[in-house]
């Protein structure tokens, strides 16, 4: 199960996600605020709230309670002897993370100290400013109206409040903006806006490292400031073009505390199109429940199953403490007053064969439990039974498994036992590899780990081999060339993880080689790692160099972010080919994550404007600036319209129909400047 407090992150994400692309443009602003509210809090409760198991998606694990039969050698008495469950047994495949126990302890132990500082940072942050702010409230004069405490303060803050009450500095403002003011603040105090902050920075506090937490605390902000606007324009006596002018005269450059509800925000544009705008239809509150599938989708996936329990009746002695377990007897044996265990697992097999090779499929008897699936050589198996039930055996280091069944043709099944080899458990833990149980042997089995394999391991100082990656090296036949061939490349330090993964991405020789001849000498293992898994190899290097003559190779970290962007040497060529012979590798990036290509720099070049920065072109697409755009502005008899000038124009939604309607109203002006100050000061 993921830990609670990533599950947190994850539902308040997906909640910001679907307020910013469904709900954000609503005006049903009072719906909008119990819908962060309620998601905030549903996001930490949510993940407590366990799932039946019929609703989950997740693998659930049926556990059998049944008594334990125990042998008791050398004593009259019973023995109670509670045998603690063992992870079950999946399957074994060359994916397996290898010396990843002992390394994450580390790593996860750091991050959590890390988590910790942050919530106790973030903690005494919120403490401290609630203190500055009781300290304000209580420790100046006060003029009381009803159940408003209005704190005139004596700097240039801009005004705000928290709880009942507001500061303000009645000497900035003339009567009627100070007034709007009160009147504005008044209504954060009334509907408790301040609950909403409180909450939205207790739950930062947990959330720090969560950017989409910081994003909905923002975005839930600015909802109350909507809220607001809107109780205030409806606010008899009071007009909406006087109140908006208010809004510009607020503006100032010292911010209030954090956990306050601020007067004048950065959002002064948006607060001013969302006050003009078209009232939302109630046909779109549909868009409201839509939430209730997604958050039961999360549940189904994330949300902790309950398990289901099976009782089993035991076939001899009565069950003493029972104890849930997988399909798997054991037998506790006493001799010498030292306690060993002879373990079977059982279950069923099915066979197919193929060629030279027959491929098993293990599963427990349950079928819930565990389940492998395996090849082996159809040499090691002389005596299949054949349309006829029979037995047969296969004898390896680790145990010896005993098949009965029969095959129809080339498909086969039956049930199986398996019994470890306690002499090859002891070799084992002789050899440094300690603590394998019985499910552990039988996958030391089924990749057929050899006592030979495990001296060779040893012999080679292989770093980080344990139990816990033993069976991965054996699996990916990691052997002893392939160890050494690493050194010989240089690689000396390589741990048993680093053999797995090169191994499992098939890196070798040749390709060190082959990055190396490209230009990428002497690589850190990481990053052939990447190189590797990105599929970077020597023909795509060399294509990207030959498009870009006469400059150096990207960094290692660039070319992996290159491949990961698709960018190849067509997509280089182009903006070469246009002029940019010298462009570099961040703005090639950065162009690429946009969707720029040479024919959208073209499009403006075709309006007179040449060798355009990198820089402005980035601009322009990001604010969705086409040539259409500057070519309206031409035909209104705008000409040579300066690339700044045309950025701010964008951002403030000044366009050619903005000016054509202006002028129809009497506006009339050469200087596109002033439809800017206009648009940004009325509209």
């Amino acid at each position: 199960m993921i830990p609670y407090i990533i599950h947190v992150g994850i539902l308040i994400t997906l909640c910001f996600l679907f307020y910013k692309i469904l709900l954000e443009r609503q005006t049903f602003f009072v719906l909008n605020r119990w819908f962060l509210l309620g998601c905030l809090v549903v996001s930490f409760l949510l993940p407590l709230m366990p799932v039946p198991q019929q609703w989950t998606f997740r693998n659930t694990e049926r556990v059998e309670i049944a008594g334990v039969d125990k042998q008791v050698v050398g004593q009259q008495s019973p023995l109670q002897n509670q045998v603690t469950q063992k992870k079950n047994l999946h399957q074994i495949n060359a994916t397996q993370n290898s010396g990843w126990s002992i390394s994450s302890t580390t790593i996860w132990a750091w991050v959590y100290y890390i988590y910790l500082f942050g919530v106790i940072v973030f903690g005494v942050n919120l403490l401290f400013q609630i203190a500055v702010l009781l300290y304000q409230s209580y420790g100046k004069s006060v003029v009381r109206d009803g159940k408003f405490r209005i704190v005139e303060t004596g700097d240039k803050r801009a005004p705000c409040s928290f709880g009942n009450t507001i500061f303000i500095n009645p000497g900035n403002y003339d009567w009627e903006t100070y007034n709007q003011i009160l009147q504005h603040e008044k209504i954060h105090v009334s509907q408790i806006h301040s609950l909403d902050i409180l909450l939205a920075e207790f739950a930062l506090v947990f959330q720090w490292f969560n950017p989409f937490a910081w994003l909905y605390r923002k975005n839930l902000e600015n909802n109350l400031e909507f809220l607001t606007d809107n109780s205030v324009i409806q606010t008899e006596g009071i007009e909406k073009s006087g109140y908006q002018m208010s809004l510009l005269k607020v503006s100032a450059p010292h911010l209030p505390l954090g956990i306050t509800t601020n007067y004048n925000q950065s959002l002064l544009k948006k607060r001013i199109v969302m006050m003009n705008g078209k009232k939302s239809s109630v046909h779109s509150v549909w868009k409201y429940f839509f939430l209730l599938p997604v958050l039961t989708l999360t549940v189904c996936l994330l949300n902790k199953p309950i398990l289901s329990a099976q009782n089993k009746q035991p076939q001899k002695t009565p069950a003493v403490n029972p104890t849930p377990k997988p399909t798997q007897h054991r037998k506790v044996n006493i001799s010498s007053g030292k306690v060993t265990f002879n373990g079977q697992i059982e279950g069923s097999w099915f066979a197919t064969i193929k060629k030279d090779k027959i491929s098993f499929e293990f599963k427990s008897d349950d079928g819930e439990h565990w389940n492998s699936n395996s090849e082996f050589n159809l040499i090691e198996f002389p005596d299949l039974p054949k349309n006829a039930k029979g037995t047969f055996k296969l004898t390896r280091d680790a145990g010896a498994a005993t098949f009965e069944g029969k095959f129809d043709g080339d498909r086969g099944m039956g049930h199986f036992v398996f019994t470890a080899d306690n002499s090859y458990k002891e070799f084992l833990d002789q050899q440094g590899f300690k603590g394998f149980d019985d499910q552990e042997l039988f996958g030391c089995f089924l990749v057929n780990v050899t006592k030979d394999y495990v001296q060779m391991i040893k012999r080679n100082n292989v770093e980080g081999a344990d139990k816990d990656n033993l069976i991965a090296l054996a699996a990916l036949e990691i052997d002893e060339p392939y160890i050494k061939s690493w050194k010989t490349l240089g690689y000396d330090d390589l741990n048993a993880e680093n053999y797995i993964t090169g191994k499992s991405l098939e890196i070798d020789g040749q390709y060190v080689k082959e990055i190396e001849n490209a230009g990428y000498k002497n690589l850190e293992f990481d990053k052939l790692v990447s190189f590797k898994a990105m599929e970077i190899d020597g023909a795509y290097i060399q294509k990207l160099a030959k498009a870009r003559p006469g400059t150096d190779l990207p960094s290692a970290d660039q070319i992996i972010s290159y491949k990961a962007l698709e960018i190849d040497d067509a997509f280089v060529k182009q903006f070469v080919d246009a002029g940019y012979s010298d462009i570099s590798y961040e703005d090639l990036t950065s162009l690429k994550s946009l969707g720029i290509s040479a024919s959208y720099i073209k499009g403006f070049e075709a309006l007179g404007y040449k060798n355009i920065p990198i820089e402005t072109i980035v601009s322009f697409k990001s604010l969705d600036i086409k040539p259409a755009f500057i070519k309206g502005f031409n035909d209104l008899g705008f000409k040579n319209i300066d690339l700044d000038e045309i950025t701010s124009l964008k951002a403030t939604g000044v366009t050619p129909e903005y000016v054509t309607s202006m002028r129809k109203k009497g506006f009339n002006s050469k200087d596109l400047n002033k439809y800017i100050q206009l648009k940004s000061s009325f509209e």
